[in-house]
């Protein structure tokens, strides 16, 4: 269980009146916000005795059909398709609310279809942009199908008053149509009645599914890298990626390069695939790569190279690094992420470089997902070990007590 606690700060006016005149005091009240990721006992037994699994199957795409496992005195206030006011592309499907007179509580399901592979937890970070929400408290979850994210979020109504709302989204593919879905959950309280929500807020906004969930959780297909070049190195990359020449200059590495361009063929982004047999340490290969930036000009900013979540068995050890990249006469600046994996026989290096996110947030995510993609997916001729890799696939589920999918990636 998380012990992390977020405290807000209410300001409460108090009006007094005497002797004719009014005067003004303000008290503050400390509000300390959980982030609960696990069902304690209470908790399931509430469930069993106070909550109701709807399933909701009135979209027209049955990829859009879910359910949810809520509380009994919350209902449907509205199965409609309909458009959000100042958001362009992402529909609203359903809300419901609390009926009674316990405290108020809320919960939105909101889609939009994406033609690009991007992963959920840029979407999701999009939408809370978007929607003016801040950031309290947060996880990223690491599945075969990308990155997810859980996350709690803050704000502040015209009428003063503090929403809290914890959102989670995930992915569904259609067969029929060939369209890639991203879904999100969105449950909101008060601020005032949050600490004494906040399981309830997390069965809600975790324990939720598709009810026809497609086994591809793509948004578009998978080219194999495989060239003859880079003897046993191969790996999975978009279709909509381009494929560059290989580049082979003595004394220098060898690379491939691989480019994302939008449909008026505006370069968006670039992968850089190095590969170096000779290199035994981590940190110079990636001053190696980088001197060709620094010595034209272009200013290059990163955090300290970190070991990562390795993910794949053919690498013995990820590291990884990311910053912002800059040329002289641009007003932009633009994103880089390295990733040094180390193989049996080599070093490979990933040098993402594409647009900010501020910019431009969709192709970012776009960079983002192929860099990801090409990590999780390499392969060479020899296997380093056995690594288990994290999913968020239910691969057995008679032994999950919860039938939630953020309940299975835990």
């Amino acid at each position: 269980m998380r012990s992390i606690k977020i405290i807000f700060t209410l300001i409460f006016t108090l009006s007094t009146i005497s002797c004719n005149m009014s005067t003004k005091k303000e008290t503050k009240e400390k509000i300390e916000l959980d982030f609960p990721v696990k069902y304690n006992e209470a908790l399931n037994s509430k469930m069993k005795t106070s909550f109701w699994k709807c399933n909701d199957d009135s979209h027209i795409n049955s990829a859009l059909h879910y359910y949810l496992q809520i509380p009994n005195n919350i209902k449907p206030t509205s199965l409609i398709e309909k458009n959000i006011k100042g958001i362009d592309n992402i529909k609203e499907i359903a809300s419901y609310r609390r009926i009674d007179e316990n405290p108020y509580a809320e919960i939105q399901v909101v889609y939009e279809k994406i033609d690009h592979e991007i992963n959920p937890s840029d979407w999701l970070y999009n939408l809370l942009k978007i929607t003016n929400e801040t950031i309290v408290d947060k996880r990223e979850i690491v599945g075969n199908a990308g990155t997810y994210l859980d996350v709690l979020s803050s704000k502040v109504l015209p009428n003063s008053e503090t929403v809290i709302s914890r959102s989670t989204a995930q992915k569904n593919y259609d067969e029929s149509t060939k369209t890639l879905s991203i879904v999100s959950v969105k449950v909101s309280c008060s601020l005032k009645d949050y600490p004494k929500l906040s399981e309830e807020v997390m069965a809600i906004s975790l324990g939720w599914n598709f009810i026809n969930k497609s086994e591809y959780q793509l948004s578009e297909d998978l080219r194999i890298f495989n060239e003859e070049k880079a003897k046993d190195l191969n790996f999975y990359y978009p279709v909509s990626w381009k494929l560059g020449k290989f580049i082979a200059k003595e004394g220098a590495l060898e690379r491939f390069a691989i480019f994302n361009k939008n449909k008026d063929g505006e370069s968006k982004g670039a992968i850089n695939i190095f590969i170096s047999e000779n290199e035994k340490d981590e940190k110079i290969l990636v001053e190696k790569v980088l001197k060709r930036f620094t010595e034209n000009g272009i200013k290059v900013e990163i955090s300290d190279l970190e070991l990562g979540l390795n993910n794949n068995d053919y690498i013995e050890k990820r590291w990884k690094t990311s910053g912002l990249i800059n040329e002289k006469e641009s007003i932009h600046n633009g994103e880089i992420t390295l990733e040094v994996l180390k193989t049996k026989k080599s070093f490979v290096l990933l040098e993402m470089v594409g647009v900010n996110q501020e910019f431009d947030y969709y192709e970012s995510a776009r960079n983002k997902r192929a860099l990801q993609l090409i990590s999780q997916t390499l392969k060479t001729s020899e296997r380093v070990s056995s690594v288990i890799i994290e999913s968020g696939e239910d691969s057995n589920p008679k032994k999950k007590k919860k039938g939630g999918f953020f309940d299975f990636l835990g």
